[in-house]
């Protein structure tokens, strides 16, 4: 769709649901439960400088999801 939009899949048996998510410039997104790539794509596309602690899935975020987007440095914690 163009920038700024990302889709949550969500599969069960054999089904596969895709539900837009929009990245809204201006607040923190929810990165928690994605991939490093996919963390990083959206955070940075919203111009974020980003700090990664581990290997593995994001299971923690310093920025609380939804806030204010105030600083451009966010620290992203994988397990």
């Amino acid at each position: 769709r163009g920038r700024g939009s990302w889709v949550e899949m969500d599969g069960k048996d054999d089904d596969l649901n895709l539900t837009p998510q929009r990245i809204k410039k201006n607040l923190v997104p929810d990165v928690k439960g994605k991939s490093l790539r996919d963390a990083l794509y959206i955070l940075e596309e919203i111009g974020m400088e980003v700090e990664i602690v581990g290997m593995g899935r994001v299971y923690k975020q310093s920025l609380r999801p939804g806030q204010k987007l105030e600083k451009n440095q966010i620290t992203i914690f994988l397990k």
